[in-house]
């Protein structure tokens, strides 16, 4: 059996490589699926709006996708992922609310 340690610096520094390849790999990544582009174009006929990443909006654009707002972690005190306040960025911007299930 094998035995690590490892301290939480470890585990930033490690979590930092990780989201630097993470976000370098998703520009690769930016070809809207098979019916997304028909799917929001519905969905913004019936009044939602689409929120997204910069990474992802940057090259997406190009390829017919583009969201009605984008939110980057410096809009939220350098605080993206794993954190979720760019989802709520997204949310107060595009005047959404949490709706309660009943």
């Amino acid at each position: 059996m094998y035995t690590f340690h490892f301290t939480e610096q470890d585990v930033l520094a490690l979590y930092i490589q990780f989201e630097s390849k993470l976000m370098e790999s998703l520009a690769t990544y930016t070809d809207p699926i098979q019916h997304v582009k028909e799917t929001v174009y519905r969905l913004r006929k019936e009044g939602n709006r689409i929120g997204s990443m910069e990474v992802v909006t940057q090259h997406a654009a190009a390829k017919g996708y583009e969201p009605d707002f984008l939110v980057t972690p410096t809009q939220v005190g350098d605080r993206g992922r794993p954190y979720p306040y760019m989802i709520f960025k997204n949310m107060e911007a595009l005047g959404l609310r949490q709706r309660n299930k009943l």
